[in-house]
């Protein structure tokens, strides 16, 4: 029987996200999501578009602007879940400062990471109630 070995990037092992999620279900996003390059200086969000995916940073940085507000945000980060979440326009613009990688989430995706990897899920839902409790 053949196996397949997943690799998880240093960064995203190395992130806060990874200190609280059980390695299993880092893959089970590694192989629920695909994984893109963005150069630096790439738009992968704009604010008030509709969301049809969201970005988990596997390696690099990103600049996400709100009205008044810049975060700088890396690996192990969660891009554009509120959309998803809430079905209502992106809130913010986000902009890769680095080159850096992603794992992408269709909505399909990232329901079936919601409802498999209960670490993941409450990661990103603590961090959609911060957000949203600041906006």
């Amino acid at each position: 029987m053949f196996t397949t070995k997943h690799h998880i990037h240093p960064a995203l092992r190395a992130s806060d996200m990874a200190a609280s999620v059980p390695t299993a279900e880092l893959q089970t996003l590694d192989r629920l999501a695909t994984t893109i390059d963005i150069p630096a200086g790439e738009e992968i969000v704009h604010v008030n578009g509709f969301g049809r995916e969201c970005f988990v940073v596997i390696d690099g940085q990103f600049e996400v602007q709100r009205e008044d507000t810049t975060i700088t945000v890396g690996p192990g980060d969660i891009i554009g879940e509120l959309a998803l979440l809430t079905l209502k326009p992106r809130t913010a613009s986000v902009t890769a400062t680095t080159d850096s990688s992603v794992y992408v989430l269709t909505p399909s995706e990232f329901a079936t990471m919601l409802d498999t990897c209960p670490n993941i899920a409450r990661h990103i839902l603590d961090g959609a109630v911060r957000r949203a409790a600041v906006a």
